[in-house]
C-alpha cells in the first residue's frame, strides 16, 4: 500500500470532534475506499481522497507528492467476496415464520417469540464465527460503524463493536447475495414488517445511508429481514408507538429536534422533514404522503410543525390515516421532548394533546379515528360476475339488520396484492369467500364448497362474533342453509313451491333441535333440508313404503327420537296432508347421526 505523505501529516494534525475512535473510523473509511478502487493491484491512498472524508474540496495541491509504502498483511489480502451459503439458507427460517404466525394469533407469548428471534440471530452469528467471516469484514466495518454512529445521533440507537461486526457481515452478504426471493422470505417480511414496524424503519434508514456512503448498493429482501430483526432486538422502542413526524423550516432544525428527542430517550420516536426556503408546499405534501403510505397508521399519526401555514397539510393527507390524527403547531424543543415522553408512555392522543396545550402556546388540530365498515369479500377465479351473484345471495342472508357490506372483488387483485389491496384501507374485512383455495396472512379464507359445513360454520362464527351475537349468527347460517338448499331442490320439485317448503322445513327443524336440546351441524342441516323437502313431495305423489323388520326394530330401539320427529313435523303432516312413517324417520335419523 502506498500513502501520500500529506495524508499522514493531515491525520497527525487532525482536530475533529470526538476522541481517537473518530480518527480510527476516518482511517478505516479512507483505507476501505482506496481498497475498493484498487483491489486487484497496489492500493494507493492519495491526498485528494481526504475530500471523501471531509467533503470540503480544499485539500488539492500541485506540490509534488512523496509516498510512504506499507506492506499489507496476507491476513487481509482477499478479493472481498464470501463464497458461503446464501443468507436465507443459514438458520431455520421456516421455524421463524411458524413462530411469528403463532405469535400473531396469540398462541405464544412475546417472550417466547423474542427468544425465537434471538435464537435465529445466534444461529447466524455462530455461522459467521465458525466460517471465519468476522475476519473478512475489515473493509466494510468502517462504513457500518459510521452509519450506526449517525443512527445513534438521529434515532437514539446505541451500538458497540459487536453490533458493528454483525451488521458488517450482513452488509457483505446483502452486497453479494443474488438469490431469488422465495415464498417464505416474502411472507416473513410482510408479517414481521407489520409486527415490528419501527425496527424495519431503522433497517430502511441503515440500508439507505449505507447505499449513499459506500459501494455496497445491493440489498436483498432477506438481508433487510435480518437487519430488521437485529434492530428490534437491539432497541426497546415500543413497536406500536404512534407514527410521529417533525416538519420544520430551516436547515438542520427538524433533524436536530428529532435527533435530540430520540437521543435523550434512546428510542426511535420522531422522523423528520426539513423544509428549506426553496421547497414548494406541494413537495412537502408529496414527501409526507410518501411517508404515510409506509406507516401503520392504525396506531395514529402525529405531526409537529413550526408554522401554522403547514397546518393545511392535515386536510391534504387525512384520508391516508386510519387512526387518530393530530397536528401540533408552533412547537418548541421542550414541547417535542414532552410529547416524546407521552408517546413512550402510551398516552392516548386526546390525553396527549390536553397535556401539550397546558404546557405552552401551541395550536392543536385533531381528527378522531374513523371506524371502518365491516365487509365480507367474495372473489371467484371465473370472474367478477359469479362473485356478484354469490355476493347477492349472502347479502340477502344477512338481511337489512346487519351493517356488514358484501363486496364482489377481483380475484387477481386480491391474489397479487394480498393485504396491500386497496379494499383493506377502506373496509375491515371479516372473511373472504372464494371458489379456489388460497391463504391470507390475517383474514380467514373460506372455500365456497366449505361455506355450509362444520369447518365453515366455525370460521364464520368466530369472524362474525366480533360484531354479532349468537342469535344473529345462527340466523345468518340458517338463511345460508336455506339459500343453498333451495338451489339444490329447484330442479327436483314440480308440485311444491321451493321457497315455501324450505321455510316450512326450516321451522320444523328448529323444533326438532329444541326437542333434542342441541343445534344440528350446519352441513347436516343442509342435507336434512334438501332431503325432507323432496320427501314431502314424494309422499304427496305416491304410496307409503311397506315396513320391514328393520323399521320395526328401529322404532323399538329409538322411541325417543321417533317421538321427537313426530312432534316436530306434525305441522308439516297436517299442512301437506302427508304421513311421515317409520321408514322416513329412520332415514332422517341416519342423516342426523351422519359423520
Amino acid at each position: 500500500m502506498k500513502i501520500d505523505n500529506r495524508v499522514i501529516e493531515w491525520l497527525i494534525g487532525f482536530q475533529g470532534k470526538g476522541n481517537v475512535g473518530t480518527l480510527r473510523n476516518k482511517i478505516k473509511i479512507l483505507c476501505a475506499k482506496a481498497y475498493h478502487k484498487n483491489s486487484n493491484k497496489e492500493v494507493v491512498i492519495k491526498y485528494q481522497d481526504l475530500d471523501f472524508i471531509e467533503g470540503e474540496g480544499n485539500y488539492f495541491s500541485q506540490v509534488e507528492t512523496e509516498w510512504t509504502t506499507v506492506n499489507i498483511s496476507e491476513e487481509f489480502s482477499h478479493n472481498g467476496t464470501i463464497q458461503k451459503l446464501p443468507l436465507s439458507k443459514i438458520g431455520d427460517t421456516k421455524r421463524l415464520l411458524e413462530k411469528t404466525e403463532l405469535f400473531n394469533k396469540n398462541k405464544i407469548g412475546i417472550q417466547k417469540w423474542r427468544q425465537c428471534l434471538s435464537d435465529y440471530i445466534e444461529q447466524l452469528s455462530n455461522y459467521f464465527y465458525n466460517n471465519n467471516i468476522y475476519d473478512e469484514i475489515i473493509y466494510c466495518q468502517a462504513y457500518a460503524g459510521q452509519v450506526l454512529k449517525e443512527l445513534e445521533e438521529s434515532c437514539g440507537i446505541h451500538s458497540g463493536k459487536q453490533q458493528i461486526d454483525f451488521l458488517s457481515c450482513i452488509v457483505m452478504y446483502m452486497n453479494q447475495d443474488d438469490e431469488i426471493t422465495g415464498e417464505v422470505d416474502g411472507k416473513l417480511f410482510r408479517v414481521l414488517n407489520k409486527r415490528i414496524p419501527v425496527a424495519f424503519k431503522l433497517a430502511d434508514n441503515f440500508i439507505q445511508k449505507l447505499k449513499e456512503q459506500s459501494q455496497y448498493k445491493n440489498h436483498t429482501l432477506f438481508g433487510k429481514i435480518v437487519t430488521g430483526i437485529y434492530f428490534y432486538l437491539m432497541s426497546d422502542t415500543p413497536q406500536n408507538i404512534t407514527s410521529s413526524m417533525i416538519i420544520m423550516h430551516g436547515k438542520g432544525i427538524a433533524s436536530g429536534m428529532a435527533g435530540l428527542v430520540n437521543y435523550i430517550y434512546s428510542k426511535y420516536i420522531f422522523e423528520y422533514i426539513e423544509v428549506d426556503m426553496k421547497m414548494q408546499y406541494t413537495e412537502v405534501k408529496t414527501k409526507l404522503k410518501k411517508w404515510l403510505k409506509k406507516q401503520n397508521t392504525e396506531q395514529g399519526v402525529l405531526l409537529l410543525i413550526d408554522l401554522g401555514a403547514l397546518s393545511d397539510l392535515k386536510d391534504e393527507v387525512k384520508d391516508l390515516v386510519q387512526g387518530d390524527f393530530a397536528v401540533i403547531s408552533n412547537v418548541s424543543t421542550r414541547i417535542a421532548l414532552e410529547t416524546g415522553g407521552q408517546l413512550l408512555k402510551g398516552t392516548s392522543m386526546r390525553e396527549l394533546l390536553d397535556h401539550v396545550k397546558e404546557s405552552g402556546r401551541v395550536q392543536v388540530q385533531y381528527i378522531e379515528k374513523k371506524e371502518k365498515q365491516h365487509a365480507i369479500l367474495i372473489c371467484c377465479i371465473s370472474g367478477i360476475g359469479t362473485a356478484v351473484k354469490i355476493g347477492k345471495m349472502l347479502s340477502d342472508c344477512l338481511k337489512k339488520s346487519s351493517n356488514i357490506k358484501v363486496i364482489a372483488y377481483e380475484y387477481g387483485e386480491l391474489k397479487k396484492y394480498g393485504m396491500n389491496s386497496a379494499i383493506f384501507q377502506e373496509y375491515k374485512v371479516l372473511f373472504v369467500v372464494t371458489t379456489i383455495e388460497f391463504t391470507m396472512e390475517e383474514i380467514p379464507v373460506i372455500l365456497l364448497n366449505d361455506l355450509i359445513d362444520q369447518k365453515g360454520q366455525e370460521t364464520i362464527s368466530k369472524a362474525l362474533g366480533q360484531i354479532m351475537n349468537a342469535v344473529m349468527i345462527k340466523s345468518f347460517m340458517n338463511e345460508m342453509v336455506k339459500s343453498f338448499s333451495m338451489k339444490n331442490i329447484i330442479s327436483q320439485l314440480s308440485i311444491l313451491n321451493p321457497e315455501r317448503i324450505i321455510e316450512d322445513v326450516d321451522m320444523q327443524l328448529s323444533e326438532l333441535e329444541r326437542y333434542m336440546g342441541q343445534d344440528l351441524p350446519i352441513n347436516i342441516k343442509k342435507m336434512l333440508m334438501i332431503h325432507i323437502s323432496i320427501m314431502v313431495e314424494r309422499l304427496m305423489r305416491g304410496p307409503e313404503f311397506v315396513l320391514d323388520e328393520i323399521d320395526t326394530k328401529f322404532k323399538e330401539e329409538h322411541q325417543d327420537f321417533v317421538f321427537m320427529v313426530e312432534k316436530s313435523f306434525s305441522v308439516i303432516e297436517e299442512k301437506y296432508n302427508v304421513s311421515i312413517n317409520i321408514r322416513e324417520i329412520r332415514l332422517i335419523y341416519d342423516l342426523c347421526t351422519y359423520k
